[in-house]
């Protein structure tokens, strides 16, 4: 995953998450946008709140353990029960995760 600047909370969290899993830490790299995009790693959802990587995707904010987060919806779907549900990806403890939540649970982003 690349971040804007060091100074990430996304980055932060994912350091220490690490850090409580007694895995290697390396500081974090300066390196160009064409690089880390090479090497296949996604854009950082906090730092880049209206990247998208499809015209599908669409900024949302999303409810994660009591707390909005930033995200991206790219799937809605209607359940059986006819509630409609998403398919999202944000940040949480510092991952980028994908899961399907109910509509309650996310809001439109605000520009």
């Amino acid at each position: 995953m690349f971040h804007r600047n060091t100074q990430c909370e996304a980055l932060h969290d994912g350091q220490r998450k690490a850090r409580r899993y007694g895995r290697d830490l390396h500081d974090p790299q300066n390196v160009a946008l064409s690089v880390a995009m090479s090497e296949g790693r996604g854009a950082c959802i906090a730092c880049f709140p209206s990247y998208r990587p499809t015209i599908e995707a669409k900024p949302c904010l999303v409810l994660v353990e009591g707390s909005w987060r930033s995200g991206l919806l790219t799937r809605w779907e209607r359940s059986p029960n006819g509630r409609w549900t998403g398919h999202v990806s944000c940040i949480v403890d510092g991952d980028q995760v994908t899961m399907t939540k109910d509509q309650a649970e996310l809001r439109k982003a605000e520009p």
